[in-house]
């Protein structure tokens, strides 16, 4: 029974850095289309999702090492093929 409930703690703590995570992003104006925030374990994230260019994969790459709580960051983001806006 105690097992669960730390799996439920940790599940929570998750979630809650993602939600954490997405509302940095709209902050600093990084919206990828259909973003995919994960957390695998805790203290690694993930990011998923088409961006617009160049510019916004580096500042995902910025923004990402000032989270706290996040010790290791991976970025597997699409550029927006050529013509295409969103």
């Amino acid at each position: 029974m105690q097992a669960c409930g730390i799996h439920a703690c940790e599940a929570i703590e998750r979630l809650s850095q993602i939600k954490r995570i997405e509302t940095y992003l709209l902050k600093i104006d990084l919206r990828p289309l259909g973003p995919d925030v994960t957390i695998p374990k805790i203290g690694v994230m993930h990011i998923a999702g088409i961006i617009r260019n160049e510019e916004d994969r580096q500042r995902f790459e910025v923004a990402t090492k000032g989270l706290s709580g996040i010790e290791q960051a991976g970025l597997g983001v699409m550029l927006v093929p050529d013509g295409h806006t969103f």
